[in-house]
């Protein structure tokens, strides 16, 4: 990125929260720049809407609440949410699951404690996915205001770019534009990356689930969805549309009977 990544810290514990303004200004005062500091939710809430910052490192639990009352708060009062590290020593499902259902969008990376055990490395990989995430993240266009106010219209949702997944204890960044095809395995679904299947992820959600995470894929099966990206219109069996093939691979995924109509849904 060229400009620097605008950047506040929320960490309840002053001694840390000195360490790290002091460790960021120190190794990466060239990348990032930091505009703020709070321990508290209040304060935290003030400092996102005076400052407006890209990024932001969160302890999950503050003065007064969590990261997540922040986050909800700033939602209500209609604040865009900046990228967010969350920091944490706790390694509870039950936060990683809310942060990857509920803003797999937003908190694009896990930094755990205690931070001085290769502090370098933990931040220099939350900086890299926090710079990701906002070179991602669509720039809204500039409409010129005509002298006479047109009707409203709704603003179109933008489909996310890549999902956040805690996997075997792992937080684990897909890229949509990576994935070739999902298939489903028992009560498991495997996502695979590549065009030899050498590279892949298990999830453990049901077929519905993925589908609405992950809108690239178009079901063709009751066991399998393809990424509508990489869907080989040459490479489609013509006896009763009984299988397809995806660009750069030999392997056919068949069609399900009452999927016939996928081609429809690919269609934007």
């Amino acid at each position: 990125m060229e400009k620097k990544i605008r950047v506040v810290i929320i960490e309840d514990v002053e001694d840390d929260l000195i360490w790290l303004k002091e460790r960021i200004e120190e190794t990466f005062s060239e990348t990032v720049e930091i505009v703020g500091e709070a321990r508290t939710v209040t304060k935290a809430i003030e400092l996102f809407k005076t400052e407006k910052p890209d990024a932001a490192l969160m302890d999950i639990k503050l003065i007064g609440g969590s990261a997540f009352d922040i986050l909800e708060a700033l939602k209500r009062k209609n604040v865009n949410l900046p990228k967010i590290a969350l920091m944490s020593a706790y390694n509870d499902v039950e936060y990683r699951e809310k942060a990857i259902n509920e803003y797999q969008n937003t908190i694009v990376n896990f930094i755990r404690r205690p931070y001085v055990e290769d502090w370098e490395a933990k931040l220099g990989k939350a900086f890299d996915a926090i710079s990701l995430a906002i070179e991602s993240t669509p720039k809204p266009t500039t409409v010129t205001t005509p002298e006479v106010e047109p009707e409203p219209t709704p603003t179109p949702s933008v489909k996310p770019t890549f999902s956040i997944e805690s996997i075997s204890g792992e937080t684990v960044r897909i890229n949509h534009a990576d994935i070739r095809y999902l298939e489903a395995k028992g009560h498991d679904k495997y996502i695979y990356l590549s065009h030899d299947e050498k590279e892949w992820h298990r999830l453990t959600k049901s077929m519905k689930e993925c589908l609405e995470q992950y809108p690239c894929l178009v079901q063709v099966s009751k066991s399998h969805a393809i990424n509508r990206d990489f869907f080989d219109k040459t490479g489609l069996d013509t006896h009763n549309n009984r299988a397809v093939l995806l660009k750069g691979m030999t392997k056919k995924i068949k069609i399900g009977d009452e999927f016939k109509n996928f081609k429809d849904k690919l269609k934007p």
